[in-house]
């Protein structure tokens, strides 16, 4: 997974605990220490300093300092969580194995479920713009959404019908990722799609998607591949440099 705080600082999170950090937009990355060693799927940060990552056996990892420090703020169990995303430094939800949808409203300390839809139909990404409204993507291309913090969530028509892994969304405008390079877009945040595969012009799996604004976009995804986007992900790119500390 990928996410930036701005469009310079960001991280990346994967197999064996591996955290990296940049701070010059993507052409360099330093590796954190995160103190664990199950695979890390989803990571989220609100600033420069606050953020969260999750994986393997119910792993929550959050940071107050940009990742100098980890701390663990989970219970381990044999479920994965495969992304999360959080909108403040109080509001946040997580995704994962078994159709889990958890939200916490006190920076994760504690979680509370919430009902899928599709029942146990494992989920793979989300996306919230703000503390109501939310799409996640999972399994056979299923996407669902909510108006309401995920009090209630509705199934939608995703146009493609493989697994999506990957969402984000800023403003109207919504990406989404998945198996074999699939890929398509939304003009209205998320709730009507186009497939627009082929656009990447990679067909092997693409796990995350990521936009600093409506332009500047980044994803990542099998055998290390990290791809970039300036022109709001009609043409992507591989980074000019990419150097790994």
């Amino acid at each position: 997974d990928v996410d930036f705080a701005d469009g310079k600082t960001g991280w990346v999170v994967g197999r064996h605990g591996v955290i990296l950090k940049t701070i010059d937009g993507g052409n360099v990355w330093v590796r954190q220490e995160s103190n664990v060693e199950t695979a890390l799927f989803g990571v989220s940060f609100v600033d420069s300093d606050t953020g969260w990552a999750v994986g393997e056996i119910n792993t929550i990892l959050h940071t107050d300092n940009g990742g100098e420090t980890w701390v663990k703020q989970d219970e381990e169990n044999d479920r994965i969580l495969n992304q999360v995303v959080f909108v403040d430094s109080n509001t946040g939800w997580a995704v994962g194995e078994y159709g889990t949808i958890i939200h916490t409203t006190d920076g994760g300390k504690q979680w509370s479920p919430q009902v899928n839809p599709k029942g146990t139909d494992i989920l793979y990404g989300a996306c919230f713009t703000d503390t109501n409204y939310g799409v996640a993507v999972g399994i056979g291309g299923y996407t669902i959404a909510t108006e309401d913090g995920g009090a209630t969530w509705t199934i939608l028509d995703s146009a493609v019908d493989e697994a999506l892994y990957g969402i984000h969304i800023v403003g109207q405008k919504a990406w989404t990722v998945g198996m074999k390079g699939l890929y398509a877009t939304s003009q209205d945040a998320g709730r009507t799609w186009t497939d627009k595969t082929g656009s990447l012009h990679c067909f092997i799996w693409i796990y995350r998607i990521y936009f600093s604004n409506e332009n500047n976009g980044w994803a990542c995804g099998a055998n290390g591949t990290i791809l970039y986007t300036a022109d709001g992900g009609n043409s992507w790119r591989l980074p000019e440099k990419l150097i790994l500390k």
